[in-house]
């Protein structure tokens, strides 16, 4: 016992001096993470023009303007309904307005070479009332609750051409669900609560799926629902590896790696979920602007009304 006491200290001791010389350099790692990750990016997708055959002549320019203007403000109008969820589990009421400026900041934060889109999220939790604890503690069971989903839904689609890789998708994502549910019921969820985020949740994943459909169609390639289920994981996938901002390439890895099982081309598959990528950037950067537009607007009228003047003696 003593022996394994010792033992923990000094690893303790180990990973708090490693811990210590690492953190004066900590920003940067993330810088060189950042450029690794957008070479490595650059290199994959050079490969991965290369190995389509006729590209230019496949492309199809009205699946981009339905992800433009149809999936991405869709997919801003769900995240901001899960946020909304996220403070109604804090007993904290969301206007609309704030939960749709903190959704949009949020994703345009993620790609910072930091978990920018965890501290934009806690601090418009912070903003209405919400605790540090509570509040990181509530993004990390929704984090469960998304990755369980994109599990599941994977895992099912993957089952049904592949059991045995299907097989541990499908558990990991029952096992993250159920812990995530029985975690916010302890938290004093009502079932109702729960209910509505499952259902957000689902109907976000199913728009991710759509949004990969359109990008497969506007290279000439068509995809089922069943089958753009099977790249259910990418979009958690990529956003869980938080040192590679907004998972620059990891999103784009996964579904290469998982188009085979569909019988689908890799390279077709990492294009497909670029072009996902640069389209959606594209669609927050227009309504970010759109939205500092309009909240600049009441401040230029405030500013062009006329001043109290006191009367004349």
């Amino acid at each position: 016992m003593q022996a394994q006491l010792f033992a923990k200290e000094r690893i303790e001791a180990q990973l708090l001096r490693l811990r210590e010389r690492l953190h004066p350099h900590r920003a940067n790692l993330r810088r060189a993470a950042l450029f690794i990750a957008f070479c490595a990016f650059a290199a994959a997708l050079v490969w991965a023009l290369f190995g389509i055959s006729d590209l230019w002549s496949r492309i199809e320019f009205l699946p981009l303007v339905l992800l433009l203007l149809i999936g991405v403000p869709v997919t801003i109008v769900l995240n901001a309904a899960e946020f909304r969820a996220m403070l109604e589990a804090a007993c904290v009421p969301a206007p609309w307005r704030m939960a749709l400026e903190v959704t949009i900041y949020t994703s345009a934060a993620n790609m910072l070479p930091i978990p920018g889109g965890v501290i934009t999220r806690l601090g418009g939790m912070r903003a209405q009332g919400v605790g540090m604890k509570q509040g990181s503690w509530l993004i990390l069971l929704f984090a469960g609750m998304w990755a369980g989903a994109a599990f599941l839904l994977s895992g099912a689609a993957i089952l049904l051409r592949n059991a045995l890789l299907g097989a541990p998708f499908l558990a990991t994502g029952a096992v993250l669900l159920a812990l995530s549910i029985v975690s916010l019921r302890r938290q004093n969820a009502s079932h109702g609560l729960i209910g509505k985020i499952l259902l957000i949740r689902i109907t976000l994943q199913l728009v991710e799926m759509a949004r990969l459909m359109l990008a497969f169609r506007a290279l000439g390639t068509g995809l089922t629902l069943a089958h753009a289920a099977v790249f259910a994981i990418s979009s958690f996938v990529g956003t869980a590896v938080s040192i590679v901002p907004a998972g620059l390439g990891i999103s784009e890895g996964v579904v290469a790696l998982l188009s085979p099982v569909i019988g689908l081309n890799p390279a077709t598959g990492f294009v497909a979920a670029a072009i996902n990528r640069v389209v959606v950037m594209a669609g927050l950067a227009l309504f970010a602007s759109v939205l500092l537009g309009v909240s600049a607007r009441p401040k230029k009228a405030a500013a062009l009304e006329p001043k109290d003047v006191p009367p004349p003696a």
